[in-house]
């Protein structure tokens, strides 16, 4: 069965800001200012050449007949990129484990969020969750995506709580992904081992 569900979870600050409050800011503004600089836009000027736009300080040269007193002005543009985290919410991670993941996706929040031109998509996921449709269904829980409001402190939700149908959630984010952005993704999915529902796992 390949029903999906996409709910945007309400805020929960205390779990959110007890997770936060282990974030390494040392690593994340390592990370952050890698990010920033492969992002970065750029203008060169190549400078003596034969044809472009007359280099004024070489008139010098223009007046005795020098030939390469031109320029040429170009920009670099780098491929923007977006980053998806989807996090494994199945009854198995209960506990410690999603402890670990939420604290492991806040890190990648805290650390991607102020980087510019790297768009951020978070994601959970768990299946057959009795108070949001049922059986045969995939939850996926929107927990950051641009053009969508989302609570800021949503993340401190991220428990064990059903199923998980991966491979369904996982095509699932990745088309959802792929319809807000063309840019390219790196995808990072946190979860402690195999699909286990109602005729899929192994």
């Amino acid at each position: 069965d390949r029903k999906v569900e996409f709910i945007v979870e309400k805020d929960s600050p205390y779990y959110y800001d007890e997770s936060a409050s282990k974030v390494d800011h040392t690593k994340a503004s390592v990370i952050a200012n890698l990010l920033k600089r492969k992002n970065r836009d750029y203008q060169f000027s190549l400078k003596s050449m034969r044809s472009g736009r007359l280099d004024t300080d070489k008139l010098a040269e223009a007046r005795q007949g020098v030939q390469t007193i031109y320029e040429r002005m170009g920009e670099v543009k780098t491929n923007k990129l977006s980053v998806t985290v989807l996090v494994d919410e199945s009854g198995s991670m209960a506990g410690s484990k999603a402890d670990k993941a939420r604290e492991a996706a806040i890190f990648l929040k805290e650390t991607l969020e102020g980087v510019p031109d790297v768009e951020l998509f978070i994601y959970g996921h768990s299946a057959d969750m009795p108070r949001h449709g049922g059986s045969g269904t995939t939850q996926i829980f929107v927990y950051k995506e641009p053009g969508t409001f989302t609570p800021p402190k949503s993340m401190g939700n991220i428990n064990g709580r059903c199923e998980n149908r991966d491979g369904v959630a996982i095509l699932a984010a990745a088309k959802r992904v792929r319809q807000k952005t063309q840019n390219h993704d790196v995808f990072v999915v946190i979860s402690d081992g195999s699909p286990s529902t109602n005729n899929h796992g192994g």
